[in-house]
């Protein structure tokens, strides 16, 4: 039995997307059950096509079934994994096998946590629970770090403007104090040629950090693009 979609999220305190794979309607209907008591959404799908198909309503978590004809849960769980909108998701395999060898399977194919048949209620919905809080904890992380960054480009932006929108006229100054001192040096009074020296002294500072602050700039940009390149 498929479902055709995800219903609106429910009100309830707690709220979550599950989507569970399984071929057996008894265990659908178990599951099914135990997580919209709690106000979870829940789609269910008998087989590993529907289920990839119905994963592109992006839920929050979805229990596999390992046996399932036309695909199995581990090949399932790889396409999932596979997938850019879907890499993320937490993925619980639901399985009645309990050798080293089929949960070492399942580890290499991407899954994050597993559930033994027969179902205990209590810990289904402590481990669903978990994983959306884990997945929404991420998603807010990623926000706030894509948020930052942005940030951070427009306060780079507006260093550079402000640092080149204020080296020319410093630099200018800087020049026409130096053509004073040359040309009209000797002529000028004790006073005049301290506050010359002043001025020429403090624009020479000004203009120091400026370059200071393109220079750490430019350190920043190499530092990032040596990073693209060796995550490449």
């Amino acid at each position: 039995m498929n479902d055709p979609g995800f219903a609106p999220i429910p009100s309830e305190p707690f709220s979550g997307r599950v989507l569970i794979a399984d071929d057996v309607p008894a265990n659908l209907r178990l599951l099914k059950g135990i997580l919209e008591i709690e106000g979870l959404v829940v789609v269910t799908t008998d087989d590993g096509p529907a289920a990839l198909a119905a994963a592109a309503s992006k839920p929050d978590v979805v229990l596999l079934d390992v046996m399932m004809p036309g695909m199995d849960g581990f090949e399932m769980c790889r396409q999932l994994r596979a997938s850019e909108s879907t890499a993320h998701t937490p993925i619980v395999m639901v399985t009645a096998l309990h050798e080293t060898a089929d949960r070492v399977q399942a580890i290499d194919a991407g899954a994050d946590d597993f559930l033994t048949k027969p179902v205990d209620a209590v810990e289904v919905v402590a481990r669903v629970k978990s994983l959306v809080r884990a997945k929404r904890d991420r998603y807010a992380l990623v926000t706030t770090l894509a948020e930052l960054r942005r940030v951070e480009s427009l306060r780079d932006l507006l260093t550079q403007m402000v640092v080149h929108d204020l080296r020319t006229p410093l630099t200018s100054m800087l020049a026409s104090t130096e053509m004073l001192r040359t040309y009209y040096g000797d002529s000028l009074s004790e006073i005049q040629t301290e506050l010359v020296d002043m001025n020429a002294s403090g624009c020479a500072r000004l203009l120091e950090l400026i370059n200071d602050l393109l220079d750490v700039r430019n350190w920043k940009a190499a530092i990032s693009s040596s990073k693209t390149h060796l995550c490449m």
